[in-house]
């Protein structure tokens, strides 16, 4: 795993207050062809784990919600927050390595 996405790991993790672990994120990113991740399947993930842990409440505003993954994210990756967007690819449409 390159280095950009161990920093939007990280940076999920310390957002959302989950943990997300490797093997899980490296399987999202093997099921597509070649080896990338769309956003809107990341933030379905997190979002799910973060309900799940009780960190998040289902009822919270979902767009303050995706504001914070943008955000994290963006900053991960040096782009402007607009950038990200449920249907690009994490590693083909804004380069993550």
């Amino acid at each position: 795993m390159g280095v950009d996405l161990l920093d939007i790991v990280f940076r999920l993790e310390r957002t959302f207050l989950i943990r997300i672990r490797r093997d899980e994120f490296l399987q999202l990113l093997e099921r597509g062809q070649p080896a990338d991740i769309r956003v809107g399947r990341l933030y379905d993930y997190v979002h799910a784990k973060a309900v799940h842990a009780g960190v998040l409440d289902e009822d919270l505003d979902a767009d303050i919600i995706w504001a914070m993954f943008r955000r994290a994210l963006s900053d991960s990756l040096g782009v402007e927050p607009d950038e990200v967007s449920k249907d690009r690819r994490l590693i083909h449409d804004l380069g993550a390595a």
